[in-house]
């Protein structure tokens, strides 16, 4: 496959990406640019594997999935976000701090059996994990009763990185 094919078959991926938040495509090109995709792929593997089994608890228990879009190097902002999850524009967003989203899933009770701190300790985990790999990370609150939460961050890169999940809120 030459250089040129490899190129159009990038660009179809990335382009995919922006309409599924699927994962991570492989660059062609500069041993730069292939150091800055495996880094990214990395991240994105090591989130994957960190929420993998792992259920935010609200009204119900729902999983927590990795998303990526291509980014532009710049924090996201809520309507490039309720663009990239087919929302109109006017629907209910609030953000808050990675601190508050991570409070109560970090924080030890002292009636906590073994099963309660193992989960803990992984959400304790994926907060270091979102720290160290993104930057300008902003945790989304997207809807009413069935929320969105979005903690995106950029990578390295400029993409944006994070996960989702749903929490039910009656």
């Amino acid at each position: 496959m030459n250089r040129e094919v490899r190129g159009r078959l990038l660009f179809v991926r990335v382009l995919s990406l922006a309409l599924v938040h699927v994962g991570v495509g492989t660059a062609m090109g500069d041993e730069s640019t292939q150091s800055q995709a495996l880094e990214q792929r990395g991240s994105t593997q090591a989130l994957r594997k960190a929420v993998a089994g792992l259920l935010y608890r609200s009204e119900s228990d729902e999983p927590l999935e990795v998303v990526c879009w291509p980014g532009n190097g710049s924090p996201l902002e809520t309507g490039t976000l309720l663009g990239l999850i087919h929302k109109p524009l006017n629907a209910p967003v609030n953000t808050i701090s990675l601190e508050d989203f991570f409070r109560d899933l970090t924080t030890e009770k002292d009636w906590y059996n073994e099963k309660e701190l193992a989960i803990m300790r992984r959400f304790r985990k994926l907060e270091r994990l979102l720290r160290t790999r993104l930057s300008e990370i902003r945790v989304f609150r997207v809807g009413t009763v069935q929320v969105g939460i979005f903690i995106i961050g950029v990578t390295p890169e400029g993409n944006w990185l994070g996960v989702r999940t749903t929490s039910i809120e009656t």
